[in-house]
């Protein structure tokens, strides 16, 4: 888990470097204490996460929560909700430690296996059930006029924006079928859109509430929908796009399938094997092919939320979703 946090998190802080971007709460982290220190402390804890019992990824995690409560209500939502996410990590984490101490372990001691798994599976179940009421909370509050009526609401401007993927022929025809199935669609998305949104953030934290090993089916279910739910806001040509939001939330689907996503991260770093290569190519393949899809639009429009530049946020967000399929 904590190699994919440090790759999410070195991600987010690299967009305050990027011209153009709105998002202020990305913009804060580029600050001398920021770029000096934590892109580095990031990097070591996923590099190195099991050194010294865990108390460097312990300290890194404690750092970025301090960076992300210091921008106070800058602070985007997905960082709310990661900064909490990680907090019942840390709990976990400190407990073991705790445990450890009372037994004797030294502090330079690295984790064991057994150790790693104690630790995710004391905080799997708390981090899954935020998630469920994050995303629940994130429907309840839409839950008003404004947000249901076609012409307001965000959730036809989303859903609507991506058939700026078809040809320019069949998007702007002026005679033919296109030329009224085109608006036709685009008024029924527009209009079914802020519904379909409140159904979805309904059903995705029920199944995130279930216990995957009870209900695998559900869990699977629930993985894709979230995978797919954030897909779509990545792909939304500029400036509308938030990739950024699916990396966040999405990298803590680590603990819905906790031991599988553990084994295909392990496959990712084993290149040489065949499975490694193929889990490797396949994420490789996903990456660029969403570069290459979004990188026209990208190259004539200003994210609001990325800035100027490649959205590699999108990017990992593919691949990410790759690795997160490999596991379920």
């Amino acid at each position: 888990y904590l190699r994919l946090w440090a790759i999410a998190n070195l991600l987010r802080i690299s967009i305050g470097l990027n011209a153009g971007t709105g998002l202020v709460g990305s913009t804060l982290d580029a600050n001398f204490f920021s770029l000096a220190t934590l892109p580095a402390l990031v990097a070591l804890a996923g590099l190195v996460p099991a050194r010294w019992s865990g108390a460097l990824p312990l300290i890194a995690l404690v750092a970025r929560a301090a960076t992300n409560a210091a921008k106070g209500s800058m602070m985007s939502n997905s960082q709310m909700w990661a900064t909490q996410m990680d907090a019942a990590l840390v709990l976990s984490l400190l407990r073991r430690l705790g445990s450890a101490a009372r037994h004797g372990s030294s502090w330079s001691s690295p984790l064991s296996a057994e150790d790693e798994r104690a630790v995710v599976g004391g905080c799997a179940r708390t981090v899954r059930w935020q998630l469920a009421i994050f995303y629940f909370a994130s429907g309840f509050w839409k839950a008003n006029t404004s947000f249901l009526h076609p012409s307001y609401s965000c959730a036809g401007l989303f859903m609507v924006q991506p058939l700026e993927y078809l040809p320019d022929d069949v998007l702007f025809a002026a005679s033919g079928l296109a030329a009224s199935a085109v608006p036709a669609l685009a008024r029924a998305i527009a209009a079914t859109g802020p519904a379909f949104t409140l159904v979805l953030e309904a059903v995705v934290p029920v199944l995130h509430f279930l216990e995957p090993r009870r209900f695998p089916r559900c869990a699977l279910f629930g993985l894709v929908l979230t995978l797919a739910f954030h897909l779509v806001i990545g792909l939304t040509p500029p400036p509308s796009n938030v990739s950024t939001y699916g990396v966040t939330t999405c990298t803590r689907l680590f603990f819905v399938f906790p031991d599988a996503a553990a084994a295909a991260v392990g496959e990712m770093g084993r290149p040489h094997t065949a499975a490694g290569a193929l889990l490797c190519a396949g994420m490789a393949a996903a990456a660029a092919a969403t570069l290459a899809l979004v990188e026209p639009y990208h190259a004539v429009a200003i994210s609001t939320v990325q800035g100027e530049g490649k959205d590699w946020h999108a990017g990992w967000y593919a691949a990410l979703a790759v690795l997160l399929t490999r596991a379920a």
